[in-house]
């Protein structure tokens, strides 16, 4: 398996970040965190819920074409929540109605036979490539060596790590197995970074949450740019005489990014940034209250430059988005709040109805709804 380990370990830094930060409390383990448990904790209740309602180890292979499989394989299917599409589950119920007997051999196959590889690829011949169907019907038999699947979804995910393999159209045993193993290997990674053991189940769910560590790690780099941004703004200040002007009201050229560990950062210009500071007379545009300390080598009040519509969201704009108009001025406080606090949305809403006007001054037209999603 090919993985890119230096960005997977940054994405499991900041799904580590991103956790701590939503439980409040230290990350020691998965199964105990809190909002990783009220997350994802309920795939261990569907599986040992449906474990319950199939009760295969009392199967036996007279109950074939009795209906005693079929009422637990469908009931064990409904149990399924999200982990099964809808319209799988429909289509699981009426191949079962249409042909039970089949249907119940497969599925003493799947749970009372040695061959799980031939049982896997017997009901793709029988249900069709209904990839997360088959996934749940294979991870309710046992979660220490199988896993639901939403194919789309983790190729998505791997695409991320630089993994190559493809699950979406490629419903097989040979391809669920590898896309099996290939979790596993993450697993003992993620052992290796954190220092506490990951079952294969919660191995998934931190992959399955890698786009919520990616934003987070965007909003981590967003905030850390912003800062290194401030302290270039205090070295031109002191080396500098600055002289500020107002808002251009004019669109500014794209510039071409950087690519630094998987990630394109955007250049920032410490002028813009002092000048959006200038414009907003250095009080916190939060509220003008705000108490901050003086720069040093400067009588400046500090404050930290804050991009509205974020900079890692360049690519979604011909326009550059380092332009005064969508620089804020804020305090060290409500600069951490905006990115990291529980009224982050409701702060960028306050901006967002001061700012929108100067925005499409310059080319950044964005809704209120779309900028609320980059947050």
């Amino acid at each position: 398996m090919q993985l890119n380990i230096e960005r997977f370990y940054k994405y499991l830094d900041g799904f580590k970040a991103y956790l701590e930060v939503m439980s409040e409390e230290p990350l020691i383990d998965l199964t105990t965190d809190k909002f990783f448990s009220t997350q994802e904790g309920y795939k261990h209740g569907v599986y040992h819920n449906a474990q319950n309602i199939l009760d295969f180890a009392n199967w036996d292979v007279s109950d074939i074409g009795s209906g005693k499989i079929s009422k637990k394989a469908i009931q064990a299917v409904d149990e399924g929540a999200n982990l099964v599409h809808h319209q799988q589950k429909l289509h699981f119920k009426n191949k079962v109605y249409e042909k039970p007997k089949e249907a119940e051999q497969l599925l003493y196959n799947i749970y009372c036979g040695h061959n799980d590889a031939k049982a896997f690829d017997d009901a793709v011949g029988f249900w069709g490539g209904k990839y997360d169907l088959l996934a749940y019907l294979f991870f309710i038999k046992d979660n220490t060596k199988y896993l639901p699947i939403s194919s789309s979804n983790f190729d998505e995910r791997f695409k991320l790590l630089g993994i190559s393999l493809k699950t979406n159209r490629s419903c097989s045993s040979l391809n669920y197995f590898a896309f099996v193993g290939c979790i596993n290997e993450l697993r003992k990674q993620m052992e290796k970074c954190y220092g506490f053991g990951v079952s294969l189940l919660d191995a998934h769910s931190v992959i399955w949450q890698l786009n919520a560590a990616n934003e987070f790690v965007a909003q981590m780099e967003e905030k850390h740019a912003d800062i290194d941004l401030s302290y270039e703004v205090g070295k031109y200040l002191s080396q500098k005489e600055f002289k500020p002007s107002g808002y251009t009201g004019k669109p500014k050229e794209q510039v071409q990014p950087i690519c630094t560990s998987g990630h394109n950062v955007y250049p920032r210009s410490r002028f813009v940034a002092l000048n959006a500071l200038y414009i907003a007379k250095n009080t916190c545009e939060i509220n003008p209250d705000h108490e901050s300390f003086i720069r040093k080598n400067s009588d400046v009040k500090y404050m930290e430059p804050h991009h509205l519509v974020p900079m890692a969201f360049s690519h979604k704009f011909k326009v550059s988005l380092d332009v005064e108009e969508n620089i804020i001025c804020l305090c060290s406080n409500c600069h951490n709040e905006i990115h990291y606090g529980k009224r982050a949305k409701e702060l960028v809403e306050q901006l967002y109805s001061k700012r929108k006007d100067l925005l499409k001054s310059v080319g950044i037209d964005i809704s209120l709804k779309e900028l609320l999603e980059m947050y």
